[in-house]
């Protein structure tokens, strides 16, 4: 098993920043277009092509807690601590996919089956397409789950595995420090803490890069990469090549 271990490298310049009119914890791309949610709300919201968040009402409860989403071509996946939810775009209905007591985060297959992470319990829950069981992994700590590329990318407290679709772990990276969050894209994978200003980046050797402000989340946009701040109302914009 691989020792990752973290040089210092230097210190990111954004291009270009954007400030938003709310605060936000997540952060995604589909489509091109770029999404956003609160921590506790009833919507999410889109940035429109004038730079305006534009809000998808998926409730009416005002206290709903969002710990992760996804966006398909016609529906909203959200969870919220304790079970998946699905709302159709075009009806405007939700429905509950899955219940359990601590739902971290998840990700969608292309065929739209759920794998999710679940916290108190140490699992990896793998979902048909009727959101029925098939599959659990256990005596995982896991803190975060990414998808890209058919690969899973399973984030726990020291080490980062790499896991298909039918649960099979076929490599793993024994990780110096602790991390929160992961973002995948291309060959770069980048690990990260919510309020700190450093990223890890694993494309290769591990680089350890610091930036001008904290960090809440990232995604892919464009040509850039994206950097959501600690504060979650400023969006940070960075060349690709930079990491």
């Amino acid at each position: 098993m691989e020792m990752m271990l973290f040089l210092f490298s230097t210190v990111l310049k954004p291009m270009d920043s954007l400030s938003l009119a709310k605060e936000f914890t997540l952060i995604r791309n589909y489509d091109g277009r770029l999404y956003f949610a609160p921590f506790i709300g009833k919507s999410i919201f889109l940035l429109d092509e004038n730079e305006r968040l534009q809000p998808i009402t998926f409730t009416d409860d005002i206290n709903y807690r969002i710990y992760d989403f996804h966006i398909t071509p016609f529906a909203l996946y959200l969870a919220n601590g304790v079970s998946i939810e699905k709302f159709y775009l075009k009806s405007g209905i939700k429905e509950k996919l899955y219940s359990q007591d601590n739902i971290s985060a998840f990700v969608i297959t292309p065929s739209e089956e759920l794998i999710i992470a679940e916290e108190e319990k140490n699992e990896l829950i793998f979902l048909d397409f009727t959101n029925k069981i098939k599959l659990r992994k256990f005596d995982l700590r896991i803190k975060d789950i990414k998808l890209f590329n058919k690969i899973i990318y399973i984030l726990t407290n020291n080490e980062l595995l790499f896991c298909d679709e039918y649960g099979n772990i076929f490599d793993r990276r024994k990780l110096t420090g602790r991390f929160e969050k992961l973002f995948v894209t291309g060959n770069k994978i980048i690990l990260f803490s919510a309020g700190e200003k450093e990223i890890y980046i694993l494309n290769g050797e591990g680089r350890k890069n610091e930036l001008p402000h904290t960090i809440t989340d990232i995604a892919e946009y464009n040509e850039f990469i994206v950097i959501l701040d600690g504060y979650g109302s400023t969006l940070y914009f960075y060349k690709p090549t930079d990491f």
